[in-house]
């Protein structure tokens, strides 16, 4: 399986440049890993519902997530923080 191509947002660049030199580490290795493997079990990748039925995150840690959509080309990260980020 070929990986997919990542595309970031300009607010997803924002918020993981706020963020310190471990948890961009962290952020940037599963960026890696579900470019290799978008089901792995410790990702929880998963479609969002109701007003962000059209988008899907996976998993940093147990308090942070990547939200993302499908493009053409492959996923446009929107954004990274913790689970409550578009309450």
């Amino acid at each position: 399986m070929p990986k997919i191509r990542v595309f970031y947002s300009s607010n997803f660049k924002r918020k993981v440049s706020r963020l310190n030199k471990k948890d961009k580490y962290r952020v940037y290795k599963k960026i890696s890993q579900f470019t290799t493997d978008p089901t792995s079990p410790g990702l929880h990748t998963h479609k969002l519902s109701g007003k962000l039925k059209y988008l899907w995150s996976f998993s940093v840690s147990i308090s942070t997530r990547i939200v993302f959509r499908f493009v053409k080309e492959g996923i446009l990260l929107l954004d990274v923080g913790s689970h409550d980020i578009y309450k």
